[in-house]
């Protein structure tokens, strides 16, 4: 058993307009307000959902429900950790949705859903820190130190919660300026990327010992790179960017799949789009960089012949 007491918290209380994603938007809004760890109850209603459990036998995430239709949030519990320097969000819910009998209830984790309406209470626990990592036995992301840190003026509840948006930029510092003269404001900060959520069931395929953003992958010297952050290009060529977790991978034959884990130069984990976790050898594709979607890269695989 691990534990530890809370003594600062305070609450975010708010509603995402519909059409949202609510993994993206609240995973948003936990790194906007620097959450690390916390709960998180919902009360609302979704238009497309993707519901998934886990299959103690086979290790591996199966797929409950996924499509569109008119689901009722009868209740979401959630709490908030993090894995290396990602957000992690686990979501378990239990809808209501019409079938072909009438109103069923179906439950699991919810790996995404749209918004049609959705109310949430967050609270937030200022003064520590959850962190999971990856247990290969039991195939289950576990809870793996919760942390006392320290207070302090940014972790202490604001006067209000701020939206995911970009702060202000900073003043240069000025000596005073004489008393008839005044300084111009400094002009706003370009708004910020649409961050991105990552689910329960996608964190399951990223190791507890996941390669800090300084090792990932990056072309050698002098040599024609057959991995995914290599465009085909020599190192003094290549000005494109490594592909990491959470990218999006279009492959001729698979489709568009989700980057789970990189493993050393030579493979790929990738979720389907039916939710099947696939290891794709990087040495017989090429890997072109497409550009950006919703603030994830995008890479287009070719199949060498």
């Amino acid at each position: 058993m691990i534990f530890e007491h809370s003594h600062t918290s305070h609450r975010l209380i708010g509603s995402l307009d519909a059409g949202e994603e609510l993994v993206n938007a609240l995973t948003s809004l936990c790194k906007s307000n620097n959450v690390r760890a916390g709960e998180i109850r919902a009360v609302g209603s979704f238009q497309n959902v993707e519901l998934v459990r886990f299959d103690s036998r086979s290790k591996r995430y199966v797929e409950v429900l996924n499509g569109d239709g008119d689901f009722e949030l009868v209740s979401l519990q959630g709490n908030i950790s993090t894995m290396g320097s990602e957000i992690i969000l686990r979501l378990d819910s239990l809808l209501s949705v019409a079938g072909p009998l009438g109103h069923q209830i179906v439950s699991g984790q919810l790996r995404a859903a749209s918004v049609a309406s959705c109310e949430f209470v967050i609270d937030v626990f200022a003064d520590l820190r959850i962190s999971r990592r990856l247990d290969p036995l039991r195939g289950l992301l576990v809870l793996d130190a919760i942390e006392s840190i320290a207070s302090s003026p940014s972790s202490a509840p604001p006067p209000a919660p701020r939206a995911p948006e970009a702060a202000p930029a900073s003043r240069a510092a000025q000596p005073a300026p004489p008393p008839a003269t005044t300084t111009a404001p400094a002009a706003p900060a370009a708004p910020p990327r649409p961050a991105t959520g990552m689910s329960w069931s996608e964190a399951m395929a990223k190791s507890d010992e996941a390669k800090p953003a300084s090792s990932r992958l990056a072309p050698r010297s002098g040599t024609r790179q057959n991995t995914a952050v290599d465009l085909g290009l020599d190192d003094d060529e290549s000005t494109d960017p490594a592909m990491a977790p959470g990218d999006i991978l279009d492959h001729p034959k698979l489709g568009r799949c989700r980057v789970m884990k990189i493993e050393d130069d030579d493979y790929a984990h990738i979720r389907l789009p039916r939710g099947k976790i696939r290891k794709l050898a990087l040495a017989v594709c090429e890997i072109v960089f497409k550009g950006e979607e919703e603030g994830r890269k995008v890479f287009q695989v070719r199949v060498r012949k």
